[in-house]
């Protein structure tokens, strides 16, 4: 059972990044950005 759960935990991984990979250029910049600001205001926020 537990071979069964890494693979699909592997199987759903890359097709998540093949999702990301697959965005055209202003979408992933979006995300990007969005995702850059949340780690800047949370490191910010603990200083």
């Amino acid at each position: 059972m537990y071979k069964i759960i890494s693979w699909a935990a592997v199987i759903l991984w890359m097709g998540f990044i093949f999702y990301l990979s697959h965005q055209p250029a202003t979408v992933s910049n979006e995300l990007s950005t969005g995702v850059t600001e949340v780690i800047v205001q949370t490191k910010v926020c603990r200083m």
